[in-house]
């Protein structure tokens, strides 16, 4: 590429595609002329390819523009992109930009940092970052000082990590403690003050750090400034842990207390004390395991339970809409193996692409080597709640919804003047009848959202309209073509 006429001057830790979109915005040229195709992958790893060319066209060294890239920073530090194993870390964020409200409306600039999921504000204004473009999200009122003074900490390490490319084990222990927190943070825990507790009233925990960051700016501040302050105060991390598995061992749903033997090595260990008084986990039965496929059998003969009949989510008596976020993967994932046991454990859908299994009790089942009594007895709770609702044919749902492009119109007259996109409402309706997330986390979360936005009378309304149509499609058996999103299932099983 040539030199451009119009060459914008790179601001102190700017990420590079800010600089490549703000060039191109200048010289009035499309960022695609700099070779960059894929926005997600762009931010993730900028190919040498793209570098070379902003490098000529803004008559800046290369060299000098591959630290505004996240490769500035040390592996062990970051974590690995590209990467989805449940025991992984990353401070990446997952296929999102965060940038601020304030000033990259008026600049264009977001940072380097900023793609990272400890870095949830922007000091300068001072403000709480936001996803790139979510301009229906309204804005949070500005951190105070003690939030703004955690997150110049956070700063400060990062660049020293820079200077030095060699990670002091720092960022793991926060990540480490971080996942704790969040796997049974609330309203309540742990205890914040200023601002960070008045932004945690309304927004949803995300308690899957150990698989990836959340997308939301304001999940990662309620949990990574405290973790941070954490980090820097041994009493206060350590009574963080204590907290953290106590809440895990008596916490009243059963899957959450199931975590502690799958994450007990990867979360920051106890103290001593309560490791060596603590109950050994349960094991898994290959008897357990016998029962439970009797106990299928039994009810599929009486009742034809078959797997069509199991949605991705099955939702306990005290859940309206979705389980907490934190439940979904093992939630997913006992209903995955639900159905294989019905299917007479014939199928595969266990293994993921390449052989692996999602979580560890899904290998055990399919290699027929048993099952925890606790995962077996909450299959056998589901698949009776099943039985007791009069056995949905969700399959069929799945099908039909993903073929019904009348229904967004049908909700629309059901409920006038609701402030509502179509994706929006593509995704709450997708989630509410299906009883199972969307093809996205993203838009999964963005159902859960818009289900606590909906007052009582137009959740009704929607509800009794998506029923409605539903059941008039299931009797005519009409076929449609529609954008609705499906969920992995449909797309990994033809569901």
């Amino acid at each position: 590429m040539n030199l451009l006429p119009m060459r914008p001057q790179h601001a102190t830790g700017e990420h590079l595609t800010s600089l490549l979109e703000r060039t191109a915005v200048a010289n009035n040229i499309s960022p695609r002329a700099f070779g960059l195709r894929a926005a997600t992958i762009a931010r993730e790893h900028v190919d040498a390819t793209v570098v070379d060319r902003l490098s000529r066209a803004v008559a800046v060294p290369a060299r000098e523009l591959a630290p505004m890239t996240l490769d500035a920073y040390p592996t062990g530090a970051i974590g690995r992109r590209h990467r989805l194993a449940a025991t992984h870390r990353t401070w990446r964020l997952p296929a999102v930009r965060w940038s601020c409200p304030r000033c990259t409306p008026a600049t264009g600039i977001y940072d380097r940092d900023w793609q990272l999921a400890l870095h949830p504000l922007c000091t300068r204004c001072p403000a709480l970052l936001r996803v790139h473009d979510d301009v229906d999200r309204p804005l949070a009122a500005p951190p105070d000082e003690r939030a703004v003074a955690t997150q110049r900490r956070i700063t400060a390490h990062l660049d020293k990590l820079r200077s030095s490319r060699r990670s002091d084990g720092t960022l793991r222990r926060l990540y480490e403690l971080t996942s704790l927190i969040a796997v049974t943070s609330d309203e309540h825990w742990p205890r914040l003050a200023g601002w960070e507790h008045e932004l945690r009233r309304g927004t949803l925990a995300h308690r899957t750090w150990t698989c990836r960051p959340p997308t939301q700016p304001a999940r990662a501040a309620v949990v990574v400034l405290e973790a941070w302050r954490a980090i820097e105060s041994p009493a206060r991390a350590e009574r963080l842990v204590h907290d953290g598995w106590d809440r895990i061992r008596t916490h009243p749903d059963a899957e959450v207390r199931s975590l502690e033997d799958r994450w007990y090595r990867l979360l920051p260990k106890p103290p001593i004390t309560e490791r060596l008084t603590a109950e050994r986990p349960e094991r898994p039965s290959l008897q357990t395991l016998t029962r439970l496929r009797s106990e299928l059998r039994q009810l599929a003969m009486a009742h034809g339970l078959q797997p069509r009949h199991v949605p991705d989510w099955v939702l306990l008596p005290d859940e309206r809409f979705a389980p907490s976020p934190g439940q979904w993967p093992l939630r997913t994932e006992l209903a995955r193996v639900t159905r294989h046991v019905l299917d007479g454990d014939r199928n595969g859908v266990l293994k993921v692409p390449g052989g692996r299994y999602r979580m560890p009790f899904s290998r055990w089942v399919a290699e027929d080597r048993g099952i925890r009594p606790g995962l077996a007895q909450a299959i056998s709770d589901q698949v009776r709640a099943l039985v007791d609702d009069g056995l949905i044919d969700y399959a069929e749902r799945r099908q039909y919804l993903a073929a019904s492009h009348h229904l967004l119109g049908r909700l629309r007259n059901a409920a006038p003047g609701l402030d509502l996109g179509d994706h929006a409402l593509r995704a709450w309706v997708w989630v509410m009848l299906t009883h199972g997330p969307a093809s996205t986390r993203a838009e999964t979360d963005l159902a859960v959202e818009t289900d606590a936005r909906l007052d009582p009378e137009q959740r009704l309304a929607l509800r009794d309209a998506a029923l409605d149509h539903l059941t008039q499609i299931t009797e005519t058996g009409a076929t449609e073509s529609c954008p609705l999103p499906l969920s992995p299932t449909v797309l990994r099983e033809g569901a």
